[in-house]
């Protein structure tokens, strides 16, 4: 089942392809608003796919993972499938190099554009992963090649009065990424749970391969690393 979706394309040279993948229940409007903060030269067309699962009205790609739902992590997989599926079509049709493809997310999208690029489906490696307000998928059976995985671009952002994912949580969860192999960038700031327009910009700028954000020297990735590494398929 292909996802309903949009492209939108912009002044530039547009030849990359950067998914923005929406947040639970959210629009895509925190982040298709601001493309020209994130991609200020416009160099990608955006694609924005719409969540394939509803809870209570909203679109989402999956229940809360730590909440009551017995199908969350079926959803996850599900939803993950499909955004690889979509952009495994629409670089194919329109001749763009998924190779150069860089997947992007807020909170729930941002876990799903992590796990997209992490996980060893048989399609090129990403130039690069974004999750504004997100975290490491805790996802049992997430399928993780580290060999694929070592140097991969990642930025994750994180905020100090997040009410949905602790900066305890958020700290562990860089480590975790940066202990895995990744080339990651971790940001912190305290603008809650949302996507800003200093987020924007430094996506932008991290984008243009300018160095942003702090060290993760230090930051112990604690019982999480060893909890994550029980769920997920992790091999060499």
């Amino acid at each position: 089942m292909v996802l309903e979706h949009e492209l939108i394309a912009r002044e530039g040279p547009q030849d990359r392809l950067l998914l923005l993948i929406h947040g639970y229940g959210e629009s895509t409007a925190p982040m298709t608003d601001r493309l020209d903060l994130i991609d200020p030269e416009g160099r990608f067309v955006a694609l924005v796919p719409r969540a394939p699962f509803t809870h209570k009205g909203a679109d989402i790609w999956h229940r809360a993972l730590f909440g009551n739902a017995d199908d969350a992590v079926e959803q996850y997989h599900s939803s993950l499938a499909r955004l690889g599926g979509l952009v495994d079509e629409v670089c194919a049709r329109d001749g763009f190099d998924p190779a150069e493809a860089v997947f992007a997310g807020f909170s729930q999208g941002g876990g799903l554009a992590i796990g997209l690029g992490l996980a060893t489906a048989e399609r090129p490696r990403p130039a690069g992963c974004i999750g504004w307000c997100a975290f490491a998928p805790p996802i049992e059976g997430l399928a993780i090649r580290r060999g694929r995985v070592a140097g991969l671009p990642v930025l994750l952002t994180s905020s100090h009065d997040d009410v949905f994912i602790g900066i305890d949580s958020s700290r562990q969860s860089a480590a975790v990424l940066r202990d895995l192999g990744v080339d990651l960038s971790f940001i912190e700031v305290h603008t809650g749970h949302r996507l800003t327009d200093e987020l924007a910009k430094a996506a932008g700028a991290w984008l243009g391969g300018e160095a942003v954000g702090r060290s993760t020297d230090g930051i112990d990735a604690g019982d999480f690393a060893a909890w994550i590494h029980d769920l997920w398929d992790l091999t060499e």
